[in-house]
């Protein structure tokens, strides 16, 4: 039995499932009741990692699948089996040209076992460097969000456990590199998470550990899963599948949520609503999103009322879901009408009932398709939610699911990660962008340079599209920074747009409370963003310079072919001159915009940036 898909073609003989495409050459089989790679060979430096096995009795299935048009379409495998405590299933996806294949796993039935293997891939040598890859989400209580550890493997050594997300274990010999994904939530928000991800067995083999099966779910339901793929560049390459898993946007977009001058719940309403429009549409703003307030029930968020709740919504109020009567007497249909005429989406916030373990999802999947039926809105940022149990995951992936499959493709997430167990980085990478964190000025605890480090530091390994990272009005709170160098007030609105400009930037502020002169900066930079961002959503972003840090030059370089962008900056330091080192190297520079002067020259992989002012950026264009 064959099938293909463009250049990406699958066999399945005698219980060995074949994988191939113009990089990769694996077998798959059952053996001993669970999934082994038997072999997984790179064409290109004709290197092959070999195990052992018998195939055990399986039934496999070929298909192109896109998971509801959330990811690009692809080879798609389904392999069952039966043999062990209950039936199980591995889906595979297999694109033509990436050096990847992703496991997806599904149990039919309620398991849960210590330490559950979910892949275990040969080493080539006994010279191994492993690189660990830790990503940390609740970020309300995280602000370094990606550590790294690098280690070399002994020889002898045995059953060596490690923690990550991550694995890339490179063979000193060859250079080329095993990389091993465990596709699940960080390790505080996982299931059943056992301390540990993946276990070396001396340099004989890798394997990665921890399905999050608990005994909760009692149907077909699924397991966390795995990304494998052997080559060279697979941090790169590792970014450019999961562009392909995610598809998104076809461009950036900026939107906007008044939550971040803290007034909560107190100032939504239609009239201010309104106004935020207006001036959403002079700055360029794509989407206006209202947070938690434009709703008639009252949530524990409440500025305003007392006695609200984080679940359990329609227990405490049937029509919870419904506009809040007194903030829109006229219902959200006015304020909908009224962006659709100044050419602005308007978004909602949405908090599915994470009571008895998602009981509710239907509900929750009907609430949210009536409201984008009656008022056409697309975008919901999902919040409040929280995933205990396998139960509870399974029910949540069934609401995104509905909201999909019933919008036939048109509803959109922003899914956040700030706080309880969520699904994180990378397990469900297809749906959604990730609402990465919450910082206030209210608090002292929004830094510009921060922000900008958890968007460098995750641009290593990430397609830089799929967060949302934010900007705050700079010229609120002065007080709450007294005598502090790194103040937000320091920092220019556009240096503060530019820091997240490669991601989805977040308006995390009322725009009618801006001054002018921010209005207009802002207001300029956003232009010009708009002409460029459609190359800038395609691009392969490399973080450049040093990590941010308030007293660094650091950057991005963003590559698209022939061309790219360079986004430099200035931090509080004592020289105004720093030399990059350039991933890719670039052309003649066109400056595009900054904040101050400047100057740049490019020779190749090499640049050397002149700002005469601390905190200064600049935006550069450049072709080959």
């Amino acid at each position: 039995m064959t099938y293909s898909f463009m250049s990406a073609a699958a066999s399945f003989e005698n219980n060995l499932l074949t994988l191939e495409n113009e990089v990769l050459h694996a077998r798959f089989a059952v053996c001993g009741g669970r999934l082994i790679l038997l072999a997984l060979e790179n064409k290109e430096y004709a290197l092959a990692l070999i195990s052992d096995g018998t195939p055990e009795e399986a039934a496999c299935a070929f298909s192109t699948d896109d998971f509801l048009g959330e990811a690009s379409p692809h080879l798609s495998a389904r392999l069952k089996w039966s043999g062990g405590e209950i039936p199980r299933e591995a889906q595979f996806s297999l694109f033509p040209s990436l050096p990847f294949i992703g496991i997806r796993f599904f149990a039919d039935g309620a398991y849960q076992k210590e330490a559950d293997p979910i892949l275990t891939c040969a080493l080539p040598s006994p010279h191994i460097l492993l690189k660990s890859v830790t990503l940390y989400d609740k970020t309300d209580r995280e602000d370094m969000l990606v550590t790294e550890d690098v280690r070399p493997l002994y020889k002898n050594g045995v059953h060596t456990a490690f923690r990550g997300n991550l694995f890339f274990a490179e063979d000193r010999v060859s250079g080329l590199t095993l990389a091993m994904i465990k596709d699940a939530p960080t390790f505080s928000s996982a299931v059943k998470h056992d301390g540990f991800d993946l276990i070396a067995d001396g340099t004989k083999s890798l394997t990665l550990v921890g399905t999050g099966a608990d005994g909760t779910a009692p149907g077909r339901h699924e397991l966390y899963g795995a990304t494998v793929g052997l080559g060279k560049h697979m941090e790169e390459a590792y970014k450019s599948w999961f562009r392909a898993m995610y598809k998104g946007e076809d461009k950036l977009f900026v939107m906007s949520n008044t939550w971040g001058d803290r007034s909560q719940d107190s100032a939504v309403s239609e009239s201010f609503m309104m106004g935020e429009i207006d001036r959403a549409a002079c700055i360029g703003v794509d989407i206006v999103q209202i947070d938690d307030g434009w709703q008639k029930g009252v949530t524990a968020n409440s500025k305003v009322a007392s006695g609200g709740v984080w679940e359990g919504y329609y227990a405490s109020d049937p029509d919870f879901w419904k506009p809040n009567p007194a903030r829109f007497p006229r219902g959200l249909a006015p304020v909908a009408a009224y962006a659709g005429e100044k050419g602005v989406e308007l978004g909602l916030w949405f908090s599915p009932d994470s009571s008895d373990e998602f009981k509710n999802h239907e509900k929750d999947a009907e609430t949210v398709l009536s409201l984008w039926r009656t008022y056409g809105i697309r975008t919901f940022k999902l919040d409040g939610v929280n995933l205990p149990s396998k139960r509870a995951e399974t029910n949540f992936l069934s609401l995104l699911t509905a909201l999909v499959s019933g919008s036939e493709g048109k509803i959109r997430f922003n899914l956040d990660i700030t706080a309880q167990n969520r699904l994180g980085y990378l397990y469900q990478k297809s749906f959604g962008t990730l609402f990465v964190e919450n910082r206030y000025t209210d608090w002292g605890n929004y830094y510009p340079h921060n922000t900008l480090k958890n968007l460098w530091c995750l641009s290593r390994y990430f397609p830089t599209e799929k967060f949302q990272f934010e900007l705050l009005n700079p010229e609120r709170n002065k007080d709450k920074y007294p005598n502090d160098p790194f103040a937000p007030y320091l920092y220019d609105i556009d240096y503060e747009f530019a820091s997240v400009m490669l991601a989805d930037p977040l308006v995390w502020m009322e725009m009618t409370h801006l001054s002018d002169e921010n209005t207009e900066k802002l207001r300029k930079i956003v232009a010009l963003w708009r002409e460029h961002r459609e190359k800038l959503r395609r691009a392969t972003v490399f973080p450049i310079g040093d990590m941010p840090s308030g007293q660094a030059f650091t950057g991005f370089q963003a590559v698209c072919g022939k061309e790219g962008y360079l986004v430099l900056f200035r931090e509080s330091t004592l020289s105004p001159t720093a030399a990059y080192s350039l991933p890719r190297p670039a052309g003649k520079l066109t400056w595009l915009a900054s904040n101050g002067e400047v100057s740049a020259r490019c020779d190749g992989s090499s640049l050397e940036m002149t700002a005469q002012k601390p905190r200064t950026y600049a935006f550069y264009h450049y072709e080959i």
